[in-house]
């Protein structure tokens, strides 16, 4: 039976990895973030997003951040891709590495549902989540309601509530663009969230162990 899972497993991977590598893009997206702390830089993001013919979207994303500071020391890496198409979630693949301790997760489409592997253990998983890279602005059906968020560095899920506060002038690559600012409660922290006019993630801002950290977009290649 564990053989056959695996099996299982595999050949799921690799029917849907095939179908996404065999897709030609379209356009091409570069997206590079500074992560601050307490106004201080200690790190950076990196996204790709790739929108294939086919109206799958790709996007992959880095990010990788490090504190020294007395008897502090912190270290962590994220290293992601996700599949979308018709706005849902159909696969991610990610590792995350925190002060060394590794965490793999993979989600795949399997019939029209979806399902979790972390560290190699299945989990169940709703069938249409919000992944919290925040990449881009969910579905407007989410808006002001519950949406469920999966941590693409843990595995975790929670219902969070997305409301919207308003739009409001941001610095995107040097220009001033309108964006649309949401915030999102009922997670591990509450996060404020941006998005420009392609509802496409500009900055986000939480607070963690009591320090504010801001994610800021820094430069838009397309």
């Amino acid at each position: 039976m564990l053989y056959r899972q695996r099996r299982g497993l595999l050949l799921i991977a690799v029917a849907f990895l095939g179908n996404a590598t065999t897709a030609s893009a379209t356009s091409i997206e570069q997206r590079e973030y500074q992560i601050l702390v307490e106004g201080k830089e200690v790190g950076q993001s990196n996204m790709t997003i790739t929108r294939q013919d086919d109206g799958t979207t790709v996007m992959k994303g880095d990010a990788s951040v490090r504190i020294s500071k007395g008897i502090i020391n912190f270290s962590f890496s994220n290293e992601s891709t996700e599949w979308w198409k018709d706005g849902r979630l159909i696969g991610l693949k990610a590792v995350t590495t925190e002060n060394k301790r590794k965490t793999e997760l993979t989600v795949s489409a399997d019939n029209n549902r979806l399902r979790l592997w972390v560290n190699n253990k299945e989990k169940p998983v709703q069938q249409d989540p919000w992944v919290n890279s925040y990449w881009k602005l969910p579905d407007a059906k989410y808006h002001n309601k519950r949406v469920p968020v999966l941590e693409v560095d843990a595995g975790r899920e929670h219902n969070a509530l997305l409301k919207f506060v308003g739009t409001e002038n941001m610095a995107i690559a040097g220009q001033q663009e309108k964006c649309y600012h949401f915030k999102l409660t009922g997670g591990p922290n509450a996060v404020d969230l941006w998005f420009d006019q392609y509802y496409l993630l500009v900055r986000q801002e939480f607070v963690e162990q009591g320090h504010r950290t801001v994610v800021q977009i820094k430069s838009v290649k397309r």
